[in-house]
């Protein structure tokens, strides 16, 4: 590795990924494809969140040597962020077969074996009516989803006494945890949990269309009918199909009776739609 290599490394190490992007980029322009520095490149830019540039980067490096352990890790880890980890884990199984001794490898395959066993878990709990299980598993699963620095780095990360600070990543694989979370969370009546964890996962993934639904829901539930139209309004223009289009409908109806019923209230006068509803029902 060369000097602007170990550079770029310690920097990144030092949360500095800015700077350790620059160094990368140098040295990829003296060394058009130097696969350590490609490496370093990829992890800064996961750590400036420009996941998609490193994407492309780092498949475009596979293709000319699919057998390098520390690119099919990085690789692993933008996959993670990206919320694929079944692909994922088959990079990091490659990237043991090539060199079982690897220590990042290692650390990330346990990770993120951890993060999918328990989601595994979360979600048969939640299936077999659990829910009180289901959140523990979806918790357990989103605390595992840390990045260390040097996760995914080259062998430098045994040898250097840098201690690097772990952080929340794998940023669309949270998403979905966050959103089961919310849905165990509504069976369970906790609304205001629910629609915590759908604004976790939204912040994450703002097209997350699956949880501005749930979270729509759980405002509904909680009487809080003007947030959830608001709600509605926004995944109709995503998905203007005629289950959300109803939703959104019912949404509008439950606002409307709600504000019907505080207008009566303020006046301090029963509402007569319910009045006459009781005296049917008396019939």
């Amino acid at each position: 590795m060369c000097s602007s290599d170990l550079k770029g490394r310690a920097q990144l190490e030092q949360g500095r990924a800015g700077n350790a992007l620059r160094l990368a980029q140098q040295a990829l322009s003296l060394a058009e494809r130097a696969q350590p520095a490609a490496v370093l490149q990829c992890e800064a830019l996961l750590d400036l969140g420009q996941i998609d540039t490193a994407a492309t980067i780092s498949g475009d490096f596979l293709r000319d040597d699919d057998r390098n352990t520390a690119l099919l890790t990085v690789r692993a880890r933008i996959l993670a962020e990206k919320g694929d980890l079944e692909q994922a884990m088959k990079h990091l199984q490659k990237a043991l077969q090539l060199d079982p001794d690897n220590r990042p490898t290692i650390l990330l395959y346990k990770s993120l074996k951890k993060i999918e066993k328990l989601k595994a878990s979360g979600n048969a709990n939640f299936s077999a009516r659990r829910y009180a299980d289901a959140i523990d598993d979806y918790t357990n699963a989103l605390a595992a989803c840390v990045v260390d620095a040097r996760s995914s780095s080259s062998s430098s990360s045994t040898t250097s006494n840098t201690t690097s600070t772990p952080q929340a990543g794998y940023t669309l694989t949270r998403a979905p945890l966050y959103a089961n979370r919310a849905a165990a969370k509504l069976e369970m009546g906790d609304h205001k949990g629910a629609i915590a964890d759908c604004d976790a996962a939204l912040k994450l993934d703002p097209d997350y269309l699956k949880a501005l639904l749930r979270r729509a829901k759980a405002h509904t539930l909680a009487n809080q009918h003007q947030e959830a139209v608001y709600d509605y309004e926004a995944a109709a223009k995503r998905d203007n199909s005629r289950s959300t289009q109803r939703l959104l409908r019912e949404a509008k109806a439950a606002l409307k009776q709600a504000n019907r019923k505080d207008y009566y209230r303020i006046l301090g006068v029963a509402d007569p739609e319910e009045h006459t509803s009781e005296l049917q029902s008396l019939e």
